[in-house]
């Protein structure tokens, strides 16, 4: 049999399930997509995709070994469907989050099969994403725990704000929250587009696709972030409740998720900056050594306390949090130990114990400096070989401000009344 008969003899409708604000609003449409192929071949049909909608595709009837790859092409633009990481011992194969950045016509489907015939049912489930404006303000938590640590959690979106159409509360969506002792602090990236205009909702996309897809309680991720920086209060129950993260086996983490595909490009400096300060509230909020590793529930082993989502799972079970975001792991690692270190986190400005101020840290192009005193005449930034890489003279015993945009990105130091002061040049 030639591979145009087989596979035309396998073709089945779509099924567009448009899930309302709440589950029991969802309205279910059912639109034909003759452009599914298994085979080799495309067949272009006219079915749309609005860009302002998220979309899961949901495979049942083949195994999921017996699936090579699956594609969505869009005139000459190819989109290749990824598993979702976290549904492995599933029967059945559903997608990762899709969010395109147009609308997409004259959508065609193909699925190719290493093997064998089957007569797949293929559903689509799409949520129009309509959250509400939203204060990007968000809220400031700032935890009292141990005098001696002086981070702080960044400025937040709320559950309540961004999962306003679930009317969502502090509590976790369903069930009943479990807690756990958080040893190791998990990074994931969402494996969705990179682009956005509306964060906020790409994180209740998130949360639909979670709980109303893959039926879990609540959201699996304990925070994320955006792009630009903006952070977002995930899983409901508080500090310390237990995600749904990390290849069923969450206890003793905390799971981050930067939203984004990082498979071929980094993340922003933005997100990696807030990444870094949360990563350091946590760690001196648990009294976690940054640059230290132990023992966690989902490896047999040690780990490291700060690790991506593939280091504690059994090898090629997921590439999360993706290449160009995993490679950097080191560097995150570094400079949440320096924040720790120096106690200098801060949505303003960062405070050491002896009232010399050092902001921001990380910085991208310039450090200020505060309350320098009258008997400094030179300031050295010297890099981790205790080479001289600048030289500043403060007018001001105040304050002063340096430009550093001409030195690479690393670890310095500024000495100041014998005291040694690290920050990262991002």
């Amino acid at each position: 049999m030639g591979k145009n008969s087989w596979s035309l003899a396998l073709l089945q409708c779509i099924m567009l399930i448009i899930l309302g604000s709440t589950l029991s609003q969802a309205q279910e449409n059912f639109v034909h997509l003759d452009g599914l192929l298994i085979g080799d071949d495309w067949n272009s049909k006219a079915f749309s995709l609005p860009n302002n909608q998220s979309y899961v595709l949901k495979i049942e009837g083949i195994p999921i070994d017996k699936i090579e790859s699956v594609f969505l092409k869009n005139e000459d633009t190819v989109y290749e469907v990824s598993a979702f990481h976290e549904n492995e011992d599933a029967d059945f194969f559903i997608s990762n989050l899709m969010i395109f950045d147009a609308s997409l016509d004259n959508v065609s489907a193909r699925i190719i099969m290493k093997e064998g015939h089957y007569f797949p049912k293929v559903m689509l489930y799409s949520r129009r994403m309509d959250t509400k404006n939203l204060n990007l303000l968000g809220k400031h938590w700032q935890t009292e725990r141990f005098d001696s640590c002086f981070s702080a959690i960044p400025n937040y979106i709320s559950r309540e704000e961004w999962g306003s159409s679930f009317n969502l509360t502090e509590d976790i969506y369903r069930g009943t929250a479990v807690y756990t002792d958080v040893t190791h602090l998990i990074i994931h990236h969402s494996a969705t587009s990179n682009t956005s205009s509306n964060w906020a909702s790409v994180v209740s996309a998130i949360f639909d696709f979670h709980v109303n897809v893959n039926g879990w309680d609540d959201i699996g991720y304990n925070w994320l972030i955006d792009p630009n920086g903006v952070l977002y209060e995930g899983r409901g129950g508080g500090d310390n409740v237990r995600g749904a993260h990390m290849c069923g086996k969450n206890n003793n983490s905390m799971a981050v998720c930067i939203l984004g595909d990082f498979t071929d490009v980094p993340p922003t400096r933005e997100a990696l900056q807030t990444l870094t300060r949360l990563l350091s509230w946590k760690s001196c909020l648990e009294l976690i050594d940054p640059l230290g590793s132990g023992p966690i529930d989902s490896y047999y082993g040690v780990m490291n306390t700060i690790s991506g989502h593939r280091d504690g799972c059994a090898p090629a079970y997921t590439e999360c949090p993706g290449n160009r975001l995993y490679e950097l792991l080191n560097d995150i690692r570094d400079t949440t130990s320096v924040i720790v270190l120096n106690s200098t986190i801060s949505s303003d400005k960062n405070v050491n114990a002896n009232s010399i101020k050092l902001y921001p840290n990380p910085t991208h192009g310039s450090m200020k400096i505060e309350n320098i005193g009258e008997r400094i005449h030179t300031i050295f930034v010297t890099d981790v070989l205790n080479r001289i890489v600048l030289t500043a003279i403060p007018i001001d015993e105040n304050g002063l401000e340096i430009d550093i945009s001409s030195l690479p990105s690393g670890m310095y130091f500024i000495g100041i009344n014998a005291q040694r002061m690290a920050f990262i040049k991002l």
